[in-house]
């Protein structure tokens, strides 16, 4: 059975969802959000599971109390992503510094 619970103050901002959570007991908190790969979740700025509820939507488990629940889209692809892009630039600026003559061989004409 499924405790009683008050979700409030709820803000969502770009990819982050954060709210008030108030449970006299343990309680599924079940959002309207699809269940896809990269959400994290925080209950008082711990990490906690994530799981399905009714087969396709996002649903966090609280203990009985007061809580701030925060809910985060941030799939590893994205971190991977902004790796391979600063790499990106770095071999590009190198590329360009060379070919702009600033090399290191400076005086030595290269045709």
């Amino acid at each position: 059975p499924n405790g009683e619970a008050a979700v409030t103050e709820v803000t969502v901002r770009g990819r982050r969802l954060a709210a008030r959570v108030v449970a006299s007991a343990p309680a599924l908190i079940a959002t309207s959000q699809p269940a896809i790969p990269g959400w994290r979740a925080r209950v008082d700025g711990e990490p906690a599971a994530l799981v399905e509820t009714d087969g396709a939507f996002l649903g966090l488990l609280v203990g009985p109390g007061d809580h701030r629940v925060e809910v985060v889209y941030a799939p590893a692809s994205w971190r991977w992503g902004l790796v391979a892009c600063a790499l990106g630039v770095l071999v590009a600026a190198f590329l360009l510094r060379r070919r702009s003559g600033h090399g290191g061989l400076s005086g030595v004409a290269i045709p």
